[in-house]
């Protein structure tokens, strides 16, 4: 918003690009619906996935060219990806020092060792459906923790928004109830 009022520049899309790095991205693996994310935030970071992909004619290159390039070096390090396993992918990648990491579905989420040791997760009660697990805050404060609770069911909070929030006298409410504007 700042840019557009300082600049008069609209926003554009932007994905997964980034207005610093290159490459930045999540990139086909082998088999369906299986990807992996990779950023180079470092001119040796691009050097060391370069190298891994093959392509010594690419080691080298500053991020300014390579933010100019975007296009193309994605393209190269989409067509190697898509034939690799993405967990091995991982590996391979961190162990040179380039950040990456397999994108993980719900499921796999959920049995992640590192997300469940940060207690990710926690269950909540939920008034129609019992214990649900939901994704937990993302902070943790001492003085003033964070917490997280069951969506509302449909009206739960309906007497108390009329009464409280809108100020609506009692009369008020007793006529939306019986013209059934509030079922």
């Amino acid at each position: 918003m700042l840019d557009h009022e300082v600049n008069d520049r609209l926003p554009e899309r932007a994905g997964n690009d980034d207005l610093h790095v290159a490459p930045h991205g999540v990139y086909p693996a082998r088999g369906e619906d299986h990807w992996i994310a990779i950023v180079c935030e470092t001119d040796e970071q691009w050097d060391h996935l370069a190298a891994a992909i093959g392509r010594a004619d690419l080691v080298g290159i500053a991020v300014e060219e390579r933010l100019a390039r975007r296009r193309e070096l994605d393209a190269v390090v989409a067509a190697w990806t898509a034939d690799q396993d993405e967990r091995e992918l991982q590996t391979q990648l961190q162990a040179r020092g380039v950040p990456a990491h397999a994108v993980q579905n719900s499921a796999e989420c959920r049995a992640d060792p590192q997300l469940q040791a940060l207690g990710h997760f926690v269950t909540t009660q939920h008034a129609e459906f019992g214990p649900v697990e939901l994704e937990g805050t993302r902070q943790f404060l001492s003085a003033t923790p964070g917490s997280v609770g069951a969506a509302p069911t449909l009206g739960q909070h309906l007497m108390e928004v009329l009464e409280d929030v809108l100020g609506y006298p009692e009369e008020r409410i007793t006529e939306l109830l019986i013209s059934g504007a509030l079922e």
